[in-house]
């Protein structure tokens, strides 16, 4: 019988991503992803559907309608619930940033004794081609990667005092009082941050009429050695904006 196997990544296009290098490679293993970024919204105390809405709810108003909200409340309600033991081995593809890791603690709760990892940071010859990049995540990976550098054969078995550490990992952010959680490219940890944590640099930068694009890309600059996304940067700039924080004529669109 064909060994049934499930990976596991932490958001959508990192999804596509695999699913395109598995079709390359007659590969026709399933593939999942978290739709809640964890390092930037509400982590649910449990699994109870109040929790879970609590973390669909923290995603942000003005970007979701009610209806997109429901439809990722069911994704996220199946991706808690769905019965991990029925798969041989379950993958966990990840590097270094807090969404990344913060799945694969996760999965340490919601798996037995099949959890597999894939860092792809212990890819000596991938890593050569991220030389110039402060950090390394599933977002720096493109199809042709996975199979040039052989990244299944990363994989590695979770177990023992390994898996007890990411339960606790889990457990510790669940609790996490801020809505930020990032990891520091040069020490790997995890560390949180208030709201507002960013919001100096952005208005500072705003404030010399920068089109949306460019503005982003400032903040971006200033904290280079942490795992921010884009979204995030923006998602805190139209925080601001619509919360009048935000004196400056630029559009919040682009122009």
């Amino acid at each position: 019988m064909k060994e049934k196997t499930l990976h596991v990544v932490s958001s959508a296009c990192y999804r596509w991503t695999l699913k395109q290098a598995f079709y390359g490679m007659g590969i026709e293993d399933e593939v999942i992803y978290l739709p809640v970024d964890f390092s930037c919204n509400y982590i649910p105390k449990d699994f109870s559907d109040a929790e879970l809405m609590l973390a669909v709810m923290s995603i942000g108003t003005d970007l979701l309608t009610l209806h997109d909200k429901e439809k990722i409340l069911s994704e996220l309600k199946t991706f808690v619930t769905t019965d991990y033991s029925s798969y041989d081995k379950v993958y966990v593809w990840h590097g270094g940033s807090a969404n990344d890791l913060l799945l694969l603690y996760l999965m340490s709760i919601l798996t037995d004794d099949n959890l597999y990892h894939i860092d792809i940071t212990s890819c000596a010859e991938f890593m050569k081609k991220q030389n110039s990049w402060p950090y390394v995540d599933m977002g720096c990976v493109c199809p042709d990667d996975i199979k040039t550098f052989s990244m299944l054969s990363l994989a590695k078995k979770v177990m023992g005092t390994e898996k007890t550490e990411y339960i606790g990992q889990w457990n510790r952010w669940k609790a996490s009082t801020k809505p930020y959680r990032f990891s520091s490219a040069e020490t790997g940890i995890i560390e949180e941050y208030p709201a507002d944590f960013m919001d100096d640099t952005i208005i500072k930068y705003a404030k010399e009429g920068r089109v949306l694009g460019a503005l982003m890309a400032k903040v971006f600059q200033e904290y280079y050695n942490l795992f921010i996304s884009t979204s995030i940067i923006l998602k805190r700039i139209r925080e601001l904006y619509w919360e009048h924080k935000l004196d400056f004529t630029v559009s919040i669109r682009e122009k």
